[in-house]
C-alpha cells in the first residue's frame, strides 16, 4: 500500500512516468526498509540498532528503483495502447501494469 500511496501522490506532479517511478522506488525503499529490517531482526531474535535498520540499502534501493522505473514505463505504454475511459477499464490497465 505504501508504494501505491507514494505513486498516487507523485501522479500530481509534472514528472514523467519513468522519472516518477525512479523517485517512487527511492522513496519507498528509504521509508520502508527500516521497518522491514526491524521486523525481520525482531522476529529472528537478533540485535536491533539504528545502524542495522538500513542494512542492504544499496541493492534494495537499486531493485526498487528499477521496479518503479519499469512500472512507470509500462503504465505509459499500456495507457497509450488502451486509452481507458471508465473506472473498470482504468482498473484493468492498472492490473496489467502491475503484472507486466
Amino acid at each position: 500500500p505504501v508504494f501505491e500511496v507514494i505513486n498516487m501522490t507523485l501522479s500530481c506532479t509534472s514528472l514523467s512516468g519513468s522519472m516518477r517511478g525512479i523517485v517512487n522506488g527511492w522513496l519507498f525503499c528509504t521509508i520502508m526498509l527500516p521497518v522491514t529490517n526491524y521486523r525481520f531482526r525482531k522476529s529472528m531474535g537478533w540485535e536491533v540498532n539504528a545502524a542495522l535498520l538500513y542494512q542492504a540499502y544499496i541493492p534494495t534501493v537499486a531493485r526498487d528503483i528499477i521496479y518503479g522505473w519499469g512500472r512507470g514505463i509500462m503504465s505509459g505504454v499500456l495507457n497509450s495502447a488502451f486509452a481507458p475511459d471508465t473506472f473498470v477499464q482504468k482498473s484493468c490497465v492498472f492490473g496489467l501494469t502491475i503484472f507486466a
